[in-house]
């Protein structure tokens, strides 16, 4: 088999098991698009790539998902893997942009847990368009109502505001506002934006 059909019938096989897992139509399944976006969370990731080994007689790691987050970049590491040829580069090692500036009038924080949260609850607030109060820090992002669409838009927020480049695992691994608070202040020397940098939908 050739790398080009064993991508070929790797990105087939990852479509339609993401079909049946999502409960959509193999057509409506973008190979662009992050596996976040599409809807995968860290259970389905699990069932996925589960899946899709059985399928393809690959061993690939749901960790790799992280390296290779759309189902057409996955295609090409599991096509290497068949055939025997070099991996692609994950796309993480690729050249990344800069984060985006913080935005002016900005002021330096202590980086606290507590100063990081209530910078991430204004911000979820603006993001599911609800009062502050209504956020509870312990509830998980998922029964706030964060799809992840607005998953995308408020980790992009949190990326600009402290200068990471978090994949969207982050809000995985740190599932609710404080844990993700606490991950935040441990790990950056954290900046407190002002008002101008809260975006609004």
């Amino acid at each position: 088999m050739s790398p080009e059909e064993a991508e070929a019938l790797s990105l087939r096989e990852a479509t339609q098991v993401l079909a049946r897992l999502l409960y959509r139509d193999a057509a409506d399944i973008e190979p662009d698009l992050t596996f976040w976006l599409l809807g995968v969370d860290a259970l389905l990731g699990a069932q996925f790539v589960a899946l899709l080994n059985a399928a393809c007689g690959s061993d690939i790691d749901v960790a790799e998902l992280d390296d290779y987050p759309t189902p057409a970049a996955l295609s090409r590491h599991v096509a290497a893997q068949l055939t025997g040829t070099p991996p692609p580069r994950p796309l993480g090692e690729r050249a990344v942009p800069e984060p985006r500036p913080v935005a002016a009038g900005a002021s330096r924080a202590g980086g606290g847990r507590d100063d990081v949260l209530g910078v991430l609850r204004e911000q979820l607030a603006e993001t599911l368009c609800c009062d502050v109060f209504d956020i509870d820090t312990e509830a998980t992002f998922r029964s706030l109502g964060l799809d992840p669409v607005l998953g995308a838009e408020f980790l992009d927020f949190v990326n600009g505001a402290y200068g990471l480049r978090a994949r969207p695992a982050v809000l995985f691994d740190h599932p609710c506002l404080s844990a993700l608070a606490a991950h935040i202040a441990a790990s950056t020397t954290a900046v407190a934006p002002g008002p101008s940098a809260a975006w609004t939908r």
